[in-house]
């Protein structure tokens, strides 16, 4: 399922299929870029999208009907641009397609073919589809006048694709944006309210002001509903009456704290601070409450004692990621995980009933934050079959945590899987003896399996017994699949 448009697909690769041939490396370039942006792309927008290309096209074979349509419904291409793809007749009837296809627009008309540089073409050879963009160099300068691709398993790889994914992540956003208010506009709708995102922004302490402005001006640029302004009041039953109306109101409370521990409510108790109070009062009464410290925090730095306690106790509390987060990073991804978790919660809003309710087939991936780079083939395969994924990356917490949203997932999808890849056989038989129990208390319909990725695992290991196990250590594997989605009635082919 695509994020932009179900019809369709969210990004084509157009590429030469030179540069997927095998040169001794360990991996092929092109079909490694492809899958590392599938899973960086779900990172950043909190679910999966369809990322497209063929790495089977002969590109000496007439043009393909199936080809065509993937152009033409594709949101976003990306052109690997090299001596062979400006040689490529193929990829240049790929370029044609595209521009020919019927477009949403972007806020600032941004173009949506986004040229990646395997070698270090001249501007004026680019595609002029792509003209007044700046490009993406993945090519190691120094080497020659036209330089190389760079090594897909390095890190220098690794960071210009998620300069890329950034740029795409908005490219997406604003098309989906223009999709839905299309749709809005063709059905008159007086709910637009009722459907707003609110975030409370909890006070912070002064060198953190920068920061909290920053994220309050991003969010509201992203037509977020931003509660900032508590205090006032002042007086300290005041001040908890409105932070208490304030963080019940929310989708998700946000709390920046760093090495100081801010303005105290009561001169003659320095140890109530406001963002220590508001902390304490979201962690009793809010849906969703991130922690975000800054890159500069160092728990060292805090002379404070009970303001170091306060920090010890935040960071031993038992969490999931659904429902209380700690983060500690640049404020660009602080953004970042805000809006990954208005995403989750527009999924669940998307599916408040039984799935078997709607006809439509859905499915729960239950997994810990160790194994995200295993499931790309997996999410991208459900997607295929046009089942809606809920992908919930998870910390070392049991799902007694934040149980009442574990239990919603279940209730709300008609496949559970559990992806088992480098996190231990504890972790795994823990969430599905959970899930197991709650399937048979509520009488659900959910059906269970086990995505089993890499590495190896013995035959000991991966012996459940009460559930499907789809091994997939070596290759991906769609038959493995199959099984679990033959049990669930309305799964198309």
């Amino acid at each position: 399922m695509a994020y932009v448009d179900d019809q369709g697909h969210d990004v084509f690769i157009s590429y030469a299929h030179n540069d997927n041939e095998d040169d001794g490396a360990s991996v092929r370039w092109v079909e490694h870029f492809g899958k590392q942006l599938s899973v960086k792309l779900l990172k950043q927008l909190g679910e999966a999208a369809s990322v497209w290309w063929d790495p089977e096209l002969e590109r000496s074979q007439k043009f393909d009907d199936v080809i065509e349509a993937a152009v033409r419904k594709s949101a976003v291409m990306i052109s690997l641009i090299s001596p062979s793809y400006e040689k490529s007749a193929y990829c240049q009837q790929e370029l044609a397609w595209f521009a020919d296809r019927s477009v949403l627009k972007t806020k600032a008309s941004r173009s949506c073919v986004l040229p990646v540089l395997l070698y270090n073409i001249p501007f004026e050879r680019w595609p002029e589809l792509s003209q007044g963009t700046s490009g993406f160099d993945f090519y190691e300068p120094g080497a020659s006048a036209l330089s190389r691709p760079l090594d897909a398993c390095g890190k220098a790889f690794s960071d210009r694709q998620w300069t890329l994914v950034s740029e795409l992540a908005v490219i997406l956003e604003e098309l989906k944006d223009s999709k839905q208010r299309s749709a809005d506009a063709s059905q008159p709708s007086n709910d637009q309210e009722s459907q707003a995102y609110n975030v409370f922004l909890a006070t912070a302490a002064d060198d953190l002001a920068s920061d909290r402005r920053f994220l309050k001006k991003e969010l509201e640029k992203e037509g977020i509903n931003v509660v900032s302004k508590i205090p006032p009041p002042y007086d300290e039953k005041g001040h908890a009456q409105a932070t208490l109306d304030a963080v019940s109101g929310a989708d998700l409370s946000v709390h920046l704290l760093g090495n100081y521990p801010g303005a105290s409510i009561d001169e003659d108790n320095p140890t109530r601070t406001f963002p220590i109070e508001q902390t304490k009062i979201a962690l009793e009464n809010a849906r969703r409450q991130f922690i975000l410290l800054p890159e500069s925090f160092s728990q060292d730095a805090i002379i404070d004692e009970h303001y170091s306690g306060f920090i010890d106790e935040l960071q031993q509390k038992p969490r999931a990621t659904e429902q209380f987060q700690i983060i500690k990073d640049s404020r660009q991804q602080m953004l970042s995980e805000i809006l990954q978790a208005r995403q989750l919660d527009k999924k669940i809003a998307a599916y408040p009933g039984e799935a078997s309710q709607t006809g439509a087939t859905s499915a729960f991936v239950d997994l810990h934050v160790s194994d995200l780079s295993h499931i790309s083939d997996l999410v991208g395969y459900l997607a295929n079959r046009s089942i809606a994924t809920v992908t919930v990356p998870a910390s070392d917490t049991t799902p007694k945590v934040g149980w009442d949203l574990f239990e919603q997932y279940l209730r709300s999808t008609q496949l559970f899987i559990v992806v088992y890849g480098a996190v231990g056989r504890e972790w795994v038989q823990e969430r599905l003896v959970e899930a197991f129990k709650l399937i048979t208390e509520k009488g659900l319909s959910t059906r269970m399996g086990i995505y089993v990725a890499p590495p190896d695992k013995s035959a000991e290991q991966i012996n459940f017994g009460i559930c499907d196990v789809m091994l997939n250590t070596k290759v991906f594997d769609p038959s493995t699949i199959e099984p679990l989605l033959k049990q669930v009635s309305g799964t198309h082919k």
